[in-house]
C-alpha cells in the first residue's frame, strides 16, 4: 500500500492505492495529512499510479479531463454504492444531475435519498465525481468532502470554467 499527499488550491490531496488500484482519492485539511508533510517519490510507485495522480492534479488544475478510466478499488463498497459511483462516473465534467435523475438512471427511482447516502461514502473523490450531483430545485446539497458544499461548488465552477460555461 502507498499513500501520496500534495497541497492544492481545493485541500490536501490524498491519493491512497495499491499496486493494481487506487483505494481512496480525498481533499482534506492539510493539518489531517497522513504523511505530516514526508514527500513521496513517485518513482517507488507503479507507472500507472504516477499518471493517474498526474492526470488528477491536471484536472485540479484545468478544471479538465477524464478519471473514469483510473483503476479503482470497488470491492470494499456495497453494490448500490458501486452502481451510484459508477453511474456519477458518466456525468459530463461541468454538468450536474439531480439525486433523483441519478437514481433513475440506475433504475431505482424511489431510492434519491440513498443515492445521496451512497455518495455521501464515496471513497473515489474527484474519479467518481459526486460534486456534479445537486438538489432536485437546482441547488448545492450535501457534500461530504472537506470543504462542503463551498468545495463542491468550487469544483463545479472549475469545470464550467475550463469548458468556457461561466
Amino acid at each position: 500500500m502507498w499513500n501520496f499527499e500534495c497541497d492544492t488550491e481545493f485541500g490536501m490531496l490524498s491519493i491512497q492505492g495499491d499496486d493494481q488500484k487506487l483505494c481512496s482519492i480525498s481533499l482534506k485539511d492539510p493539518e489531517e495529512s497522513i504523511l505530516a508533510g514526508a514527500a513521496v517519490d513517485l518513482r517507488t510507485i507503479p507507472e500507472w499510479a504516477s499518471q493517474a495522480i498526474g492526470a488528477i492534479l491536471r484536472y485540479l488544475q484545468e478544471g479538465q479531463g477524464d478519471l473514469s478510466s483510473i483503476p479503482l478499488d470497488w470491492a470494499r463498497l456495497t453494490p448500490f454504492e458501486r452502481t451510484t459511483l459508477k453511474e456519477a462516473q458518466k456525468i459530463p465534467s461541468g454538468q450536474t444531475i439531480t439525486y433523483g435523475e441519478l437514481a433513475r438512471r440506475i433504475h431505482r427511482p424511489e431510492a434519491a435519498r440513498a443515492v445521496g447516502g451512497a455518495l455521501s461514502r464515496n471513497p473515489f473523490l474527484l474519479a467518481a465525481p459526486c460534486h456534479r450531483i445537486i438538489g432536485s430545485d437546482g441547488r448545492m446539497r450535501g457534500f461530504s468532502a472537506e470543504g462542503g458544499i463551498d468545495l463542491k461548488a468550487r469544483l463545479l465552477q472549475l469545470e464550467m470554467k475550463s469548458a468556457g460555461q461561466t
